[in-house]
C-alpha cells in the first residue's frame, strides 16, 4: 500500500479545512441564534410600550418594544434557515471528503503505532494525583 502524493494530500486537508470552516460558522450563528432566545425571553415581560435600544449598523437606536420584538423574531428565523442551510453543506462536505479518502485510501488517525500509544514498560512511569 503507496502513500497518497502530496497534491492529494493538500488537497484532502483544503477539504478538511472547508468543513471545519462550516462547523466553526454553525456553531457562532448557534451562539447568535442563542441571544436573540434570550432577548426575546426578557423582551416577553415588558409591555409593548416600553423603551428599549437596539443597535442597527453599529448605531444604538432607541425602539419600543412592540417595534424591536418582531425583528428579533424576523431575524432568529432567518438565522434558523442559515444555520440549517450550512449544516446541509456541512453533511455534503463531510460525504465528499469521505468518499476522497476512500477513494485515495487516505488513512488518518488509525490504529498505526501512534506517537501517544502506551507501550508497556510505561505502566510505573505516570505520574498521578489523588
Amino acid at each position: 500500500m503507496s502513500q497518497p502524493s502530496p497534491e492529494i494530500m493538500q488537497q484532502y486537508q483544503r477539504m478538511r479545512m472547508e468543513a471545519n470552516t462550516f462547523g466553526q460558522k454553525i456553531a457562532e450563528l448557534e451562539q447568535d441564534k442563542h441571544e436573540h432566545d434570550l432577548v426575546l425571553t426578557a423582551l416577553s415581560d415588558v409591555s409593548d410600550d416600553r423603551k428599549c435600544y437596539r443597535m442597527v449598523g453599529g448605531v444604538l437606536v432607541e425602539r419600543n418594544v412592540q417595534e424591536v420584538k418582531p425583528a428579533v423574531e424576523s431575524n432568529k428565523e432567518k438565522l434558523d434557515e442559515v444555520i440549517s442551510t450550512l449544516e446541509k453543506q456541512l453533511r455534503e462536505k463531510e460525504k465528499e471528503i469521505r468518499d476522497f479518502s476512500n477513494e485515495h485510501d487516505i488513512r488518518i488517525g488509525g490504529t498505526g503505532s501512534g506517537s501517544l500509544s502506551a507501550q508497556p514498560g510505561d505502566a510505573g512511569k505516570s505520574g498521578v494525583l489523588a
